[in-house]
């Protein structure tokens, strides 16, 4: 039987050191990536696809939800409540998300709750792939979605595309 050949040696290489990584180099790449490819990356293979928009992590998440909703005591069910997913990517996690959340919250105490989720982005086109997309409609029709455009480091508040809801820092 052979040996196992050594495993590579790898040398440390440091591109930046003290700086946020909001500032560095790094993030301005991956910025420039998600800006030139949109939900592209995750169809292409890019980005794993199975990791960030799991079916059964996306009903486990639902069921988290809707338990920490039962469990709040002070929510105005005349208020709407935003679930916002940030760089939302493909935005199948959403889907599956919801999904698995509309029978559970239709058989729970919160029931009356107007639960919006709420799928963001940097770029604009990954914005409006998610307008267009068949699938979404329906939950757009009945209020359980809604889409904005957003920078996480540059913007300070989310402006829903179909809705015009602002939600900021106190809303």
């Amino acid at each position: 039987m052979a040996a196992a050949a050594p495993a590579p040696v790898v040398e440390s290489l440091v591109l930046e050191r003290g700086r946020r990584f909001s500032e560095s180099s790094l993030w301005e790449l991956q910025r420039a990536f998600f800006e030139r490819e949109g939900a592209r990356a995750w169809s292409s293979g890019t980005v794993p696809h199975y990791i960030t928009c799991n079916p059964y992590l996306a009903a486990a998440y639902a069921e988290v939800v809707l338990a920490f909703l039962a469990d709040c005591d002070e929510l105005d069910p005349g208020r709407p409540v935003y679930v916002v997913e940030l760089g939302a990517g493909s935005g199948r996690f959403a889907y599956h998300f919801l999904k698995k959340l509309e029978p559970l919250l239709a058989a729970s105490p919160v029931r009356d709750l107007v639960v919006t989720y709420v799928l963001t982005d940097l770029p604009e086109r990954t914005v409006e792939g998610w307008r267009a997309h068949a699938w979404f409609e329906p939950l757009v029709a009945r209020g359980r979605l809604d889409f904005a455009r957003f920078d996480a480091v540059e913007d300070g508040e989310i402006v829903l595309t179909e809705s015009g809801a602002v939600l900021a820092p106190g809303t």
